[in-house]
Parts: structure tokens; C-alpha cells; sequence
């Protein structure tokens, strides 16, 4: 009798535990659905005109939206750790304040490193700037690259003008009456007031937005069929152009995609 009893108390315990599984969960399931609900009933009953100031005062409160943004505050917001003087504030389409590295020193390190064919450090790039840059308008080859630009050139069949470097690395063209049409945009980029720096190089040296460190950029390995790294300040461009080492492109098409971003 007694071991019977035993069991009884035993199974109405089992069946309380079980209940109490069941209806709890379900219970806090219900709950959070009711806020949900009252949450999506409570956006409802706004207007449109509510809701969008509701989502601009919110806005406002963060620091990526306020015009009074510094430089160090955007630094703690986005976790950037480089040195203040490498980055400027910019303001995105929708009003966001983000911080990027200056045209101005991406241009030099590339410039820097492309010079002197190694990784360049931010205390000599200004020296190196200084000293090596071309001061002429038009289009300046690198050292490096002028043997295999003017050849491909002069051996090119949409191409009929005669072309070379002249003692400063500028390119010139001559037998300037037989011109097709991509010799004269080629003869407008050479007299142009903006000037054009190029070098066949399947790598590059840019800083790095976050760190502040200056990197290595293969940019050929992320994508052997990008045909060309550039970069700009005010009117100066600097274009690396693909090495096409796998041969995964024409030069042909990487000629084309260079004059037409020269165009722009």
C-alpha cells in the first residue's frame, strides 16, 4: 500500500513537471509577442511624418550624424587607431560623417613606394615627394614601364600615330596629321593641364584606412582580372596598370579600360 501511494506521489509530481514545461515557455512566448504586437500596433497608429522624426531624432543622437563631429570621436565610433593628421571628415549621401585617409598622403606613399620600389616610411614620403616628383603636365611613365608602354604603342593597329618618351618621361606623339581617334584622345591627355603618372605594376603602397600603418596591396592577386589601381589628388592621378602575369587578360582591353578612365 505504502509503495503504491510512493508511485502515485511520484507520477502526480512527474505531471506538474510536465504541465509546468509547457505552459511557462508558452507563456513568455505569448508575452514577448504581445509587445511585439503592441510595438507594431503602436507604429501603426503613427503617421508617417511621426515616424520619420521619431527616426531623425534618434539620428541626431549619434555621433556619426552630428556636424560638430571630430576626428577623434569618429576614430572611437568606427575603432580607426592612425594618427589624426593622416585622416579628414566626409559626409555621405545620407548625412553619415565618416573619416578617410587624405588623397594627398595615399598619393605620395603609392608615389613614394613606386620610386623607390619598396615600402616607404610616413616620416620620408614628404622628402621623397619633394625630390622625385615630375612637375609637368601630361602623361610621366615610370623608368621602369617606358620601354614596354612605348612598344605597345607603336605596335598597336588601332594606333597610327608615332609615340616615345622624351628625356624628362613624358610621353610624346608625333605624325600628329594620320591620327585615329584614340591617338587624339591619347594627344589630348599628353598636352592636358592635369597630369597623369603610370607604371606597370601589379602592386602598390597605400595606407591602411584603419591601422594608419602603410600596406602592401597586390591588388592583382584579390583579382587577377582588375586592370588597373589609381589614385587622385586635386589633378594628379596616379594609375598602376595590371602586369597580366596569368595572362587572364588582352592588353588590348587593358589599354581600353585605362583610356577610359583617363577620360573622366
Amino acid at each position: 500500500m505504502k509503495k503504491n501511494r510512493k508511485d502515485i506521489i511520484i507520477l502526480v509530481i512527474v505531471l506538474l513537471l510536465s504541465i509546468t514545461l509547457v505552459i511557462i515557455p508558452n507563456f513568455l512566448y505569448k508575452t514577448e509577442n504581445n509587445k511585439e504586437n503592441n510595438y507594431e500596433i503602436d507604429n501603426n497608429n503613427k503617421t508617417s511624418d511621426e515616424i520619420e522624426q521619431e527616426y531623425n531624432e534618434n539620428k541626431e543622437k549619434l555621433i556619426i550624424y552630428q556636424d560638430q563631429s571630430t576626428i577623434d570621436q569618429l576614430k572611437k565610433e568606427y575603432n580607426i587607431s592612425g594618427d589624426n593628421e593622416l585622416y579628414q571628415i566626409e559626409t555621405e549621401k545620407d548625412g553619415r560623417k565618416v573619416i578617410n585617409v587624405k588623397p594627398s598622403i595615399n598619393y605620395k606613399v603609392a608615389f613614394s613606394g613606386m620610386i623607390e620600389e619598396k615600402m616607404p616610411s610616413l616620416e620620408e614620403i614628404d622628402r621623397i615627394f619633394d625630390e622625385k616628383y615630375p612637375k609637368k603636365s601630361g602623361i610621366w611613365i615610370n623608368e621602369n614601364s617606358r620601354q614596354k608602354i612605348v612598344h605597345y604603342l607603336n605596335n598597336n593597329s588601332r594606333l597610327k600615330a608615332n609615340y616615345y618618351i622624351d628625356k624628362e618621361g613624358y610621353l610624346q606623339q608625333n605624325d600628329e596629321k594620320r591620327l585615329t581617334e584614340i591617338d587624339k584622345k591619347v594627344k589630348k591627355l599628353i598636352d592636358s593641364s592635369k597630369q597623369y603618372i603610370i607604371s606597370v605594376a601589379s602592386k602598390c603602397f597605400m595606407v591602411d584606412a584603419v591601422t594608419g600603418k602603410i600596406i602592401e596591396y597586390r591588388y592583382n592577386d584579390l583579382d587577377t582580372y582588375q586592370t588597373y589601381e589609381y589614385f587622385e589628388d586635386e589633378d594628379k592621378m596616379l594609375i598602376f596598370i595590371s602586369e597580366n602575369k596569368e595572362n587572364k587578360l588582352k592588353e588590348d582591353e587593358i589599354f581600353e579600360s585605362v583610356i577610359k578612365l583617363l577620360e573622366l
